[in-house]
């Protein structure tokens, strides 16, 4: 089993999803870790091997059951709003972890102020949807050639309140006809990301590939804390522990049952609905995920189907 995490970013009050366990493996491991600035808290994306290990026990001359070594983890950094970084990034990856099987995309952040990435893209969509795409993309090939294979990404329920929209994707600054609000601008990339899985499944269904998104319910972290404080102060009895938040997302990497599925939405280990308003589920039309698509194309300049 080979793990490699990665994430990112420069986002001024970042939003903390936790971090995924990862499994012993029979190999050394690989790990990407985010680039920290100073005014960031990291957010992870990760890639694991999730087939077992073969199931026999080392045992010593005596019989005596023996401890496998520890995976030794290889950092690798990378900020996954920043799309060249990530095409290096991938580079590496595919250099060095050519058994590669589980990627999952788990970086997240809720900005209070809006920024952009050097390419002009708003933070968030250049972290959360491009970068992934970008990610997905370059590793597609690796990810076939060890198939049954899993692609996965953390998603929130926050986009149960956004419609589908490419044009107004990207909030605008202060004074514009659509002014930049956190929470909303993280809705709307979130229920891209949900989109983008589901297209991901329909257009790989035969690649052995399998590709899910999923929602880990509300978790008492720093990023809930620092970014929506009086949300935290109204249900923190209420929230989950980081490690409850994390649960699915360890069993959507490491139960092959879900192989079986593909292009699902997932929360507490089963399969959820994407829309819960009537307003959300009229903006999903063909044509905004075909130009959802085509757009994350262009700017990435990677078409995953070529």
């Amino acid at each position: 089993m080979q793990p490699v995490t990665g994430g990112y970013h420069k986002t001024p009050t970042p939003m903390r999803a936790p971090a995924a366990a990862k499994v012993a493996a029979p190999k050394p491991s690989a790990e990407v870790t985010p680039l920290k600035p100073a005014d960031a808290a990291p957010k992870r994306t990760t890639a694991r091997k999730a087939k077992p290990a073969a199931s026999v026990a080392p045992v010593s001359a005596k019989g005596a059951p023996v401890s496998a070594p520890a995976p030794t983890p290889t950092p690798l950094y990378a900020d996954l709003g920043d799309l060249a970084a990530v095409a290096a990034l991938a580079d590496t990856v595919i250099g060095s972890h050519g058994d590669l099987d589980t990627l999952i995309h788990n970086a997240g952040a809720l900005s209070a102020e809006r920024t952009e990435n050097a390419d002009g893209i708003e933070s968030t969509v250049a972290a959360q949807v491009l970068g992934p795409f970008l990610l997905t993309a370059r590793l597609l090939p690796t990810l076939r050639s060890n198939g049954p294979a899993r692609v996965l990404t953390m998603s929130s329920g926050g986009m149960y309140s956004a419609g589908l929209t490419v044009n107004r994707l990207q909030m605008s600054g202060p004074g514009s006809a659509d002014p930049y609000r956190g929470a909303e601008q993280y809705a709307r990339a979130k229920r891209a990301q949900v989109t983008l899985t589901e297209i991901w499944a329909e257009k790989f269904a035969d690649s052995g590939v399998r590709f899910h998104s999923l929602h880990p319910g509300w978790a008492d972290t720093p990023g809930v804390e620092e970014a929506l404080p009086t949300f935290r102060k109204i249900v923190g009895p209420l929230l989950r522990s980081p490690a409850e938040g994390a649960d699915t997302l360890v069993w959507l990497t490491a139960d092959d049952t879900v192989v079986v599925e593909n292009g699902l939405f997932w929360h507490d280990r089963a399969p959820r609905a994407i829309h819960r308003l009537p307003q959300t589920r009229r903006s999903d039309t063909p044509e905004r995920r075909a130009d959802l698509w085509d757009w994350c194309v262009a700017q990435t300049g990677v078409d995953p189907e070529a």
